[in-house]
């Protein structure tokens, strides 16, 4: 599948007395530069995925479309957040910072993937790119610059559109939340849809687009939510106590209102202000698009 001569070169700096790593084609004139008694040559150990999805954390609703059986790469745009159990066969990898995806030079049926941290190249004759999961500064190769351009086009146009029905269309929900217990400690929440009304879910499902507004109707355990680092929500809070990342806690009578961009590519966690140190006891919402978009496939004409 891969070239014979595709082979890295594990060469000593003298200078340094430290290694580098060169990924180098077989040829004289290397051979000739160096002292080949300090060269070793070393294959390539590359792994040919069945499907890479690029992710966004929407991984969970792509995968629910392919074979489990099949071998998998996922390569997760954010940090991981829950510890999530997958069969052996699916590999996922969080925070990844993709350069490139383009057809491999030395085999045209298959893609890969420049990873730009670690220097990491995946391949795999399937790519999925779920919505939103790349910069626009991504290198596709494998298409012609007016596709490109018209990529660019689309997502700006894109952008705009989701802009302007953000700022005019947008549902506002309204959630009450209470402690199931006068332990302070406690970060156990119930959710409802009125007042100490029946409970919905320990874990409630958040519309990306719509405004959100929670209502404490206990006085025990402050309930805090926030988002993760470098996040664009602005969270209207009625209360000053009780504050962790500048986002104070709310207790009875007390409301915690905001609202979710479309493209919104962080997570927003809720926990007891007393536990907010103890990762364990963070809960994280699930959020999901208004209407689901057809993922894109990277396929060969």
């Amino acid at each position: 599948m891969f070239k014979n001569n595709d082979i890295y070169y594990l060469l000593r700096d003298f200078n340094t007395n430290t290694r580098n790593l060169y990924s180098r084609t077989l040829h004289n004139d290397f051979l000739n530069n160096r002292n080949i008694q300090n060269v070793k040559r070393i294959r390539r150990h590359i792994n040919v995925y069945d499907y890479i999805i690029i992710s966004n954390n929407n991984y969970k609703n792509t995968l629910q479309n392919i074979n489990n059986k099949l071998n998998i790469l996922i390569l997760e745009k954010n940090e991981k957040i829950e510890d999530i159990e997958l069969p052996k066969n699916i590999d996922i990898r969080y925070n990844k910072q993709l350069l490139s995806i383009e057809k491999y030079i030395y085999n045209d049926n298959v893609y890969c993937v420049f990873e730009t941290l670690n220097r990491i190249n995946y391949f795999s004759e399937n790519i999925i790119i779920s919505n939103d999961a790349i910069k626009s500064n991504v290198i596709m190769n494998n298409t012609t610059k007016e596709e490109q351009q018209q990529y660019i086009k689309l997502q700006q146009l894109k952008e705009e559109t989701d802009f302007m029905l953000n700022q005019s269309n947008y549902k506002t929900i309204k959630y009450y939340v209470r402690s199931t217990s006068k332990n302070y400690y406690n970060n156990e929440y119930i959710f409802s849809n009125t007042p100490n009304g029946k409970s919905i879910n320990n874990i409630l499902v958040l519309e990306k687009g719509n405004k959100y507004i929670f209502e404490m109707t206990s006085d025990f355990c402050p309930f805090h939510i926030n988002a993760s680092l470098n996040h664009n929500i602005l969270f209207i809070i009625n209360s000053n106590k009780y504050i962790h990342v500048k986002n104070a806690s709310i207790l009875k009578g007390e409301t915690i209102e905001f609202y979710i961009p479309e493209n919104f590519n962080k997570t927003i966690l809720y926990f007891c202000y007393f536990n907010r140190f103890i990762k364990s006891k963070r809960y994280v919402f699930k959020l999901v698009h208004k209407k689901s978009l057809k993922n894109m496939f990277l396929t060969f004409n």
